[in-house]
């Protein structure tokens, strides 16, 4: 009977206890991977090389949790159980769901101890990152691991494994495909034709002689482990003929339920395409700075004009004057542009001057430096009027009080007013009957 390895990981934050993840490993498709993590999570007494004690030093909602960095806990370091880093098995487990167990990298065959928990799908990480198990319970501590988490990955409490270690196997039933008529083959075939087949270990020497089901949702305890050997040329044909059928079975499921959440939730599309079009985006930009050797803060070198225009229009909208701040240089500026708002330019008048006017290119040294220029007395005539209007506007405000006169006037200043807007919100209305009371001479006497 073949058996996967489960393992346990007991997660806590800060000083308290979250509880305990129960991971299933898939040691019939990526052994190796699935080695390096079980040794890692038994390790030996005095060991340093082992998860207990590490932390998941990176966890951002909606995406995964990664830990596993037993060397320096920031994600720089983590050599694999073998010593150094170990090549990529295979790509066949995808990330298709949330609760998947794959290995972190830098890069094609570079994995080593560091290892991550998926939060939900993240089919773009399918080919680089190698899937070797899944969550079998305790989900509820994965999602309350990513309530920890950050935009920028980094968490808002320390989150670490106290405990692990290795679990009894998970048994799981062969099924073998046995018969030496084609109608026993089409028996046997039948009874298993539903089942995920994404875990089917062959063992004759070439290595797979069939594709592997790409399941929508993965069910432990169904793989097959089928003996190709012990079947003729007419049982193995009909075999991988079942496997592609089951294969495209599976894609079709996919497309079912992709077409489901797509139609009931139209936005989630999208917001993921404007995800993925931000981090790439962001790692275009980083590669640059990177190209360029100009850090983070120098960033506004490799910016356009176009660029730097927008930004400055964002700023400008954001930059609000505000009590001693008034005198900024932000708010000088606008003050400046309110005042030259109205004037207009005469463009072929002032070319025509400085025409005219042999000492206007004439350096400060001359006599003529400070001299004023001749002004035409139509433009002396509207700048007065412009003065004029100034005025005529300054005379005309008042930050006085507004008069209304049906409004009773019960406050001396704005505190005050505010203070009387509270009574009347507590007291008002009984305020409002005993006056009506008074007036009408109905309000109850003394004794």
């Amino acid at each position: 009977m073949a058996k996967r390895t489960r393992v346990y990981l007991d997660v806590a934050v800060a000083k308290r206890t979250l509880g305990r993840v129960v991971v299933v490993l898939r040691d019939d498709v990526v052994p190796k991977t699935c080695e390096n993590f079980r040794k890692l999570c038994e390790g030996a007494p005095g060991v340093r090389a082992t998860y207990r004690g590490t932390r998941f030093h990176r966890i951002i909602p909606g995406f995964m949790c990664q830990g596993g960095d037993y060397e320096r806990g920031d994600g720089t370091g983590g050599q694999s159980a073998f010593g150094g880093k170990f090549e990529d098995e295979n790509f066949v487990l995808r990330h298709e769901r949330a609760g998947v167990l794959s290995m972190a990298n830098a890069g094609p065959n570079t994995n080593g101890s560091q290892f991550f928990i998926t939060n939900d799908a993240t089919p773009w990480l399918d080919g680089k990152h190698v899937v070797f198990g899944h969550v079998e319970a305790g989900m509820e501590v994965v999602r309350a691991m990513e309530g920890m988490g950050n935009a920028d990955g980094k968490p808002k409490k320390r989150v670490h494994i106290v405990d692990c270690g290795v679990l009894d196997p998970e048994p799981v039933e062969p099924v073998g495909v046995k018969g030496t008529d084609r109608g026993e083959t089409q028996r046997n075939n039948a009874g298993t034709s539903d089942r995920n087949v994404e875990g089917v270990k062959t063992t004759t020497e070439g290595g797979d002689n069939g594709p592997q089901a790409d399941p929508v949702e993965e069910r432990p305890g169904e793989a097959q482990e089928v003996d190709l050997e012990s079947m003729n040329p007419r049982q193995r044909k009909f075999f991988e003929l079942r496997l592609k059928l089951n294969q495209a079975r599976n894609l079709n499921n996919k497309a079912v339920v992709a077409e489901k959440q797509r139609s009931e939730n139209p936005g989630r599309e999208q917001a993921e395409q404007k995800r993925k079009m931000y981090e790439e985006s962001k790692k275009k930009w980083q590669d640059q700075l990177q190209s360029a050797g100009i850090s983070s803060k120098e960033a506004y070198r490799l910016e356009t004009s176009e660029q730097a225009e927008r930004k400055y229009k964002k700023q400008k909208k954001k930059d609000e004057s505000f009590g001693w701040d008034a005198y900024n240089q932000d708010s000088t500026y606008r003050a400046y542009e309110k005042r030259v708002e109205k004037m207009e330019p005469d463009m072929e008048t002032y070319e025509r001057m400085k025409r005219e006017d042999g000492n206007f290119y004439q350096e400060k040294d001359t006599l003529s430096y400070g001299k004023a220029p001749r002004v035409p007395e139509e433009n002396v005539e509207r700048m007065v009027n412009e003065f004029k209007a100034v005025e005529e506007k300054r005379a005309k405000f008042s930050r006085r009080r507004a008069y209304r006169e049906n409004q009773d006037i019960d406050h001396i200043n704005k505190r005050n007013e505010a203070f009387n807007k509270k009574l009347d919100r507590a007291y008002g209305r009984y305020t409002d009957e005993i006056k009506a009371n008074l007036e009408r001479g109905t309000a109850l006497p003394d004794s």
